[in-house]
């Protein structure tokens, strides 16, 4: 279950600067509330919870799972020190893992997501299709052509974004996902360990390894991915984040001052209030 996003422990916590000669563009891209409009665990749920009641499958209500999610979170989050540096989220993220691990464990143990079929997963994709965000397609046609692109996000089922995808392109994606019977049935489990805040970074730190990375993201999930990109990129999803990375003392400039940036960032990430805006500030084209 998604928490307030958070960052990473990791050594180096400042974005780099590029090195030369220039390697591939990796595009790396969240899904809730970046490519859509909102967090789409609640089309998940609502799928999962159609299909229990057309069988008559008794399962434990998902405000239940919710609610205790957010009292664990709650709880753990006041037991630790106030958050002020990018150090200090990262050591945050890490103390909440066990809180995020608690939620899927028991969301899997309930047979929340279980027996749904190839079909209903399919609505569940259309569902998430109307979320997706206006210009969205268009960065993603564009990109495609010149660079790799690939969704890192802590959403909870892989098969449905790449059910999204597919009409338009194809996408590696980081995310957990629903394990499946070999009819292609849900069994509930929910596979993967894509958590938090680390496990972005885990993501970028080996696309670095051969290429040049452009990670776009909305929230504190986001922030380690953001700054140990090559570039990093907040889509102002209007929740404020912005404003809570200048607070940990990182600069953050508006796409449009990105040119002027190119060669050296610095400590500083961009931000963007639109798929349009990210398109026209042709960030990939500036960093091949």
């Amino acid at each position: 279950m998604g928490a307030p996003r958070t960052a990473h422990t990791g050594p180096t916590l400042t974005p780099r600067s590029p090195t030369f000669p220039r390697r591939p563009v990796h595009v790396l891209v969240d899904w809730d509330e970046t490519v859509t409009a909102r967090d789409t665990l609640e089309v998940l749920a609502d799928a999962a919870y159609g299909a229990h009641a057309r069988a008559g499958r008794a399962v434990e209500p998902w405000k239940h799972f919710v609610d205790t999610y957010l009292a664990d979170y709650s709880t753990k989050a006041a037991s630790l020190p106030p958050r002020k540096t990018a150090e200090d989220e990262a050591e945050f993220a890490v103390a909440m893992r066990p809180v995020e691990d608690a939620s899927v464990a028991r969301v899997s143990a309930g047979g929340v997501f279980a027996g749904l079929t190839p079909v209903d997963l399919d609505s569940a994709a259309a569902a998430v299709d109307a979320l997706v965000r206006p210009g969205w397609w268009e960065f993603y046609a564009d990109v495609q052509t010149k660079a790799s692109v690939a969704i890192c996000s802590v959403n909870w089922c892989a098969s449905v974004i790449r059910r999204v995808l597919a009409s338009r392109g194809s996408s590696e994606i980081a995310a957990n996902d629903f394990e499946l019977d070999a009819d292609g049935t849900t069994t509930g489990t929910i596979t993967g360990t894509m958590r938090a805040s680390p496990d972005k970074v885990a993501v970028v730190d080996r696309a670095r390894e051969d290429s040049r990375v452009v990670y776009i993201g909305d929230s504190g999930t986001d922030l380690g991915a953001l700054l140990t990109a090559d570039t990093g990129i907040i889509f102002d999803s209007g929740k404020g984040f912005p404003a809570r990375v200048r607070a940990l003392g990182i600069a953050v400039e508006p796409i449009e001052a990105y040119r002027a940036h190119a060669v050296s960032r610095g400590r500083t990430v961009f931000v963007a209030p639109s798929w349009a805006a990210i398109t026209d500030a042709r960030v990939v084209d500036m960093e091949q």
